[in-house]
């Protein structure tokens, strides 16, 4: 299997939905779309649905991603957190 195969292999973006909970740590900053989406994605077995359907567009992005090498867009956010300054003598 080549590195094309391997990237748009069903197997391997299954694996990715699956593992989706260890990806997102704060689900409040998702959109409302996409936290439904999430939440639909969580019923790991619903390969004739969901799943199958995220697959499919997932595989059509990759594949316009290799063929033309479009960049995609993603959001970032960082949340701060409470640092305490030690103080060194």
């Amino acid at each position: 299997m080549n590195l094309r195969e391997t990237i748009l292999s069903e197997k391997n973006i299954y694996s990715a939905i699956y593992a989706l909970n260890s990806y997102i740590s704060e689900r409040n900053l998702l959109s409302k779309e996409d936290l439904i989406l999430y939440e639909k994605l969580t019923d790991k077995f619903d390969f004739e649905g969901t799943i199958s359907h995220v697959i499919s567009e997932c595989k059509k992005i990759l594949n316009n991603i290799l063929d033309t090498k479009n960049l995609f867009e993603v959001s970032v956010f960082f949340k701060s957190k409470n640092l305490m300054k030690k103080r060194i003598l």
